[in-house]
């Protein structure tokens, strides 16, 4: 099975109130604060965000989210053992 092209998580399977900082159309800012975890969602749903952030075109969006996706992912979910779908 072949990857897709953008690896991204569609905007449309975030809840409602974390999707506005995921769209592409968000404004830059808004997109900065929800990468540097200044927006409360759960931490399955941060991981999943700074995995879009990482994918991004934009460079500092892409540097942000590579470097905090491992760190929250370690935290948040491997070391608390906890797993939750959204």
């Amino acid at each position: 099975m072949a990857l897709p092209a953008d690896p991204r998580i569609p905007a449309t399977r975030f809840p409602e109130k974390v999707a506005r900082f995921v769209e592409d159309a968000a404004p830059k800012p808004m997109k900065l604060m929800a990468a540097r975890g200044m927006v409360p969602m759960p931490p399955v749903v941060q991981v999943c965000v700074l995995h879009n952030f990482a994918h991004d075109a934009d460079d500092e969006l892409a540097r942000t989210g590579q470097t905090l996706v491992a760190a929250t992912w370690e935290r948040e979910l491997v070391l608390s053992g906890r797993t939750t779908s959204f």
